[in-house]
């Protein structure tokens, strides 16, 4: 319990750095990219677009609403957070890995590298 204590400070203590280290990194992952950032966004919504076409109008599935959702609406929420929780997960698990030299050089806490990933 003790160390589930140290991890939680650290996180409160460095919630600046966690922050900035995300902003640099989502910033250096998308600056290749001709539309940069907005491709974050654009990316899904193309995806729930595809999905929303394929098995929404071309198949003709139930169109019926989904627990009084539209199915548009349903998908649209579903696969955000499929998206959000898939891409958290595999980042954070990486994170100490892919940061392995600023970690290795800096006196730095290697508990907040999966949160960084995940904001």
């Amino acid at each position: 319990m003790n160390d589930l204590s140290i991890v939680i400070k650290e996180q409160l203590t460095n919630w600046r750095i966690i922050f900035r280290l995300s902003s640099y990194q989502e910033k250096a992952n998308y600056q290749s990219h001709y539309l940069g950032m907005l491709w974050q966004v654009l990316n899904p919504l193309i995806q729930v677009g595809t999905y929303f076409i394929i098995f929404g109008l071309a198949l003709k599935g139930n169109r019926q609403p989904i627990d009084g959702a539209p199915y548009l609406v349903w998908l649209l929420f579903g696969m955000s957070v499929w998206f959000w929780i898939n891409s958290s997960v595999t980042q954070a698990s990486q994170s100490v890995f892919s940061q392995i030299g600023l970690v290795s050089k800096l006196k730095f806490p290697v508990s907040i590298m999966p949160t960084t990933a995940v904001v």
